[in-house]
């Protein structure tokens, strides 16, 4: 996971099985290996750190001006997403292997209501 805070509050997250995240290492790394856990949790989240950034600086400001966290990793239950306005689910396969990339924002940003034209540009690049 990976917090959006200050312009823009919320969060990116990548959901995975752990086969996928195996395959996620391989391509990150550029070779197949037998990889312990916190190699793969470092793989999944670097991932989950190129999106964020990615639909970050897709962003106007202000809200391009918001920060990010260091990624979050956890195992077993998702995570709780925050109660948010919008939030844009995409399935996504690599090698066959699927995974899930959630984005949630929160309603109230700075004092101001929900960045509804950045967020529709998230969405519309995503697709």
């Amino acid at each position: 996971v990976i917090a959006f805070s200050g312009t823009l509050e919320g969060q990116c997250s990548v959901q995975t099985s752990p086969a996928t995240a195996d395959l996620m290492t391989d391509a990150l790394l550029g070779s197949e290996g037998d990889w312990d856990d916190e190699m793969m949790e470092d793989a999944v989240g670097e991932l989950c750190n190129m999106i964020a950034g990615s639909w970050k600086g897709r962003l106007d400001a202000p809200a391009s001006t918001c920060h990010l966290s260091m990624p979050a990793v956890s195992r077993g239950a998702l995570p709780q997403h925050l109660h948010s306005v919008a939030t844009v689910r995409r399935f996504y396969e690599f090698n066959e292997a699927v995974f899930e990339v959630v984005l949630a924002l929160r309603k109230e940003c700075s004092g101001t209501l929900a960045l509804d034209p950045g967020l529709r540009l998230l969405h519309h690049r995503l697709e």
